[in-house]
C-alpha cells in the first residue's frame, strides 16, 4: 500500500472537511472518488467551499449556532453528532450554543471540523494561511452581528 492511500481521505482529497459531490461542482473541484466525496485542486480550494457552506447556512437557512451548524453538517443518520460538537467545542473553547457570527469565529469553527474530520494526528496540515486566504476567496462580506 503506498503511503498516500495510508493519508486520510480529506488529506488524499484537499477536501478537509469531507464534502460530498453533488450535481453542482465546487470551483476548483477536480472530480469525487470512489465513495462521493469531492477531490479539490488544493487545500484552500476546499476550505473555500467549507465556508461557502457554511455561508449558505447563515444567509440561507439563517443557522449561526454552532450545535446547529454541526447537526446539519454531521446529521445523526451518518455521524456520531454530539460527539462531533463535543469535539469542536473541545478544539474552540467555544460552548455548544455559540453564535458563530465573526470571521474569526468561523475560520476557527473550520479548523476544529478539519481536526474532527481529517483526525487530531494530522492537525499540523491544517494551516491559518490557507484558512484565512480561503475565507477571503470566498467572498464572506459581512460579519454577523451578535
Amino acid at each position: 500500500m503506498s503511503y498516500a492511500k495510508k493519508l486520510p481521505r480529506g488529506i488524499r482529497n484537499n477536501n478537509y472537511l469531507n464534502i460530498r459531490a453533488s450535481k453542482t461542482p465546487w470551483i476548483g473541484q477536480n472530480g469525487s472518488d470512489k465513495e462521493g466525496f469531492c477531490i479539490f485542486l488544493s487545500r484552500i480550494m476546499g476550505y473555500r467551499a467549507a465556508f461557502k457552506t457554511l455561508d449558505t447556512y447563515c444567509r440561507k437557512y439563517g443557522i449561526v449556532v454552532l450545535k446547529d451548524i454541526i447537526k446539519r453538517w454531521a446529521p445523526p443518520s451518518e455521524n456520531k453528532t454530539e460527539a462531533y460538537i463535543f469535539a469542536v467545542c473541545n478544539f474552540t473553547g467555544y460552548e455548544p450554543e455559540t453564535r458563530i457570527t465573526t470571521k474569526e469565529r468561523i475560520v476557527n469553527l473550520v479548523r476544529a471540523m478539519a481536526k474532527v474530520e481529517i483526525g487530531v494526528k494530522w492537525a499540523d496540515f491544517i494551516f491559518t494561511e490557507e484558512l484565512l486566504k480561503a475565507y477571503e476567496m470566498a467572498h464572506i462580506k459581512e460579519e454577523r452581528s451578535e
